[in-house]
């Protein structure tokens, strides 16, 4: 059976320029591997943590996501 799962990563710089990493989320991903449902699964996790309208248009997010197969 193949299973995937989408992890959400922070990275971000301190005052001194040195990069850090934090896992924000890790879940399973139900259904097809297609950007809708990655998409879908990606904001549900993020509205979980952050109220999505209190999220200024000027923010950025980057996403990578990472496929596991078991």
């Amino acid at each position: 059976m193949v299973r995937g799962f989408l992890r959400i990563t922070c990275h971000f710089l301190d005052s001194r320029w040195k990069i850090h990493s934090n896992l924000m989320s890790f879940c399973e991903l139900d259904g097809p591997h297609t950007g809708k449902n990655i998409g879908k699964t990606l904001l549900a996790e993020i509205g979980k943590m952050i109220p999505l309208k209190k999220v200024s248009p000027y923010s950025h997010i980057i996403v990578y996501y990472h496929i596991v197969m078991t």
